[in-house]
């Protein structure tokens, strides 16, 4: 069995692949609260009965977009490569 020493000189992480790790991790929650800071913001700041119907409206709205995307799929399958 080999046993491999860290050289103590050497960086404990990659500093390539540490900055585009830290870059990855910063867009990810950027992307998060672009697409869930709505909700954020509305519970912060709304009451609850406010909460609930803006709840309802955007459940209905993913419901008619899945609906619609489910039919186009149906009518306009792709072709497999």
């Amino acid at each position: 069995m080999h046993v491999y020493y860290r050289d103590k000189t050497a960086p404990l992480l990659d500093p390539v692949l540490f900055r585009l790790s830290m870059s990855m991790s910063l867009q990810s929650v950027v992307k998060h609260f672009l697409t869930e800071g709505d909700k954020f913001i509305l519970s912060w700041f709304s009451p609850l009965q406010d909460q609930g119907g803006y709840a309802i409206a955007v459940n209905y709205g993913w419901f008619i977009n899945c609906t619609r995307h489910r039919n186009e799929a149906k009518y306009f399958p792709q072709d497999p490569l």
